[in-house]
């Protein structure tokens, strides 16, 4: 099972390998704007990822107050 953000950097990766690898200006165009966007989605899922995992220590932390305060 692979990492949503990790799959779209790969993806981003191999775009990059494409284009340099073409002499064709508009296929190496093509290629460099899906590279943008594999990496807007790979940095979308890192933020959300990272976004879910803050969430979760937060709720943790509060419920670990809760109890010291005895709320």
């Amino acid at each position: 099972m692979g990492d949503r953000a990790d799959d779209a950097w790969k993806k981003a990766a191999a775009c990059d390998r494409h284009a340099h690898a073409t002499s064709d200006n508009k296929l190496k165009a093509m290629f460099l704007r899906l590279r943008q966007s594999w990496i807007r989605i790979g940095n979308d899922a890192q933020f959300e990822r990272d976004l879910n995992a803050n969430a979760e220590q937060l709720d943790r932390q509060s419920k670990h107050v809760g109890r010291i305060s005895g709320a």
